[in-house]
C-alpha cells in the first residue's frame, strides 16, 4: 500500500536564536544584537554575555548555527581544533570518546609540552564523551577559551558543553599544569582533570566554592574521587611526613570530595530523604 506523503506533517528545524532568551535565564547575562562574521563567511547575528559559575561565557547564533565560548586557560599553546570546519594544519593526534576517533589538529602537526600534557592528561577525551561532536560541529581548545560551534542544538546540550568545560578544563594559571603524568600512580591518574578546580589547600576558600557549585557538579566529585580514597591514601602515606606539593593536591582533593559528600548528604535530609 502506498503511503500517501501529502498527510505527512513535517517538523520545522529548530531556529537556533530562539534558544538565546532562554538559556539567558538558565545562565543570566544580556542579550544584544552584536554580530560575528566567522570564516567562509557566516554571520551570527545575536550575542549572550554572562559569567557564569565565575566564568566568563559568550554564546553568538544565527538561525541555525550557534557558537558558544567558555573561558578555560592552560598552559601556553597554539590553537589546536577538532573536526575543522574548514582546513587548518595537519593531524597531530587522535583522541578515542565513545568509540570514536577524533582526530586532533594543531598549525604543524605537533603537540607542544602543554598540549601534550593535557592531552596524557585524559581531560579532552573526557569532554568529547560528554559533548559528542557531530558531523560539522567544530571543537576549538586555546590558551585562554574552549569554543564549539553547534548546528541547531537543544538548550541541554548548549549546558552540557558549558558544564563539561567548567569541571573538566583548568581555567586559571594552572599550578598543577606541569605535574608529571608518569610520576603519578595509574589508579590516580584519572582524577589529575580535577585537581586543578577542586585541589584548593584553603579550607574556607574551598568551602565557599563548593557551596556555589551546583548539586550536580559535587556529585561529579564525589562519584569520581571517593571510590578513590584508599588509593589517594596510600599515595600519600608512601611519602612519610613530606609529601610534595603533587601529593598534597590528592589529599586537598580528597577533602573537597568529603565535603561535597556532606553536602549532598545535608541536602538529602533538608528535603525528607532520609
Amino acid at each position: 500500500m502506498k503511503e500517501n506523503s501529502e498527510h505527512l506533517i513535517k517538523v520545522p528545524a529548530p531556529n537556533t536564536l530562539e534558544l538565546l532568551p532562554e538559556l539567558a535565564k538558565q545562565l543570566g547575562g544580556r542579550l544584544s544584537g552584536k554580530k560575528r562574521l566567522l570564516h567562509g563567511g557566516i554571520t551570527l547575528t545575536r550575542t549572550l554575555r554572562t559569567i557564569y559559575c565565575d566564568h566568563k561565557i559568550e554564546l553568538f547564533a544565527n538561525e541555525s548555527l550557534m557558537c558558544a565560548d567558555v573561558e578555560a586557560r592552560y598552559g601556553q599553546f597554539r590553537l589546536f581544533m577538532f573536526n575543522g570546519r574548514y582546513r587548518y594544519g595537519k593531524p597531530a593526534a587522535n583522541v578515542r570518546a565513545s568509540g570514536v576517533e577524533h582526530a586532533m589538529f594543531t598549525i604543524d602537526g605537533k603537540l607542544s609540552p602543554a598540549q601534550a600534557r593535557l592531552f596524557e592528561s585524559g581531560i579532552l577525551s573526557s569532554m568529547l564523551e560528554i559533548i559528542r561532536p557531530e558531523e560539522g560541529e567544530q571543537l576549538d581548545i586555546s590558551q585562554s577559551l574552549v569554543r564549539f560551534f553547534l548546528n541547531r542544538p537543544t538548550p541541554d546540550r548548549v549546558m552540557d558543553f558549558i558544564h563539561a568545560v567548567i569541571e573538566l578544563m583548568p581555567h586559571e594559571a594552572p599550578g598543577y599544569a606541569t605535574i608529571e603524568v608518569e610520576a603519578i600512580p595509574q589508579a590516580l591518574r584519572p582524577l589529575i582533570p580535577w585537581l586543578t578546580k577542586w585541589a584548593i589547600d584553603d579550607d574556607e576558600e574551598r568551602s565557599r566554592k563548593l557551596k556555589r557549585s551546583s548539586v550536580t557538579s559535587r556529585q561529579k566529585l564525589v562519584d569520581a574521587v571517593v571510590p578513590n580514597l584508599s588509593y589517594i591514601n596510600e599515595y600519600l602515606d608512601s611519602f612519610g611526613k613530606n609529601p610534595p606539593a603533587n601529593a598534597c593536591a590528592f589529599g586537598s582533593l580528597a577533602q573537597a570530595a568529603l565535603e561535597a559528600q556532606s553536602l549532598i548528604e545535608l541536602r538529602r535530609i533538608s528535603q525528607g530523604c532520609g
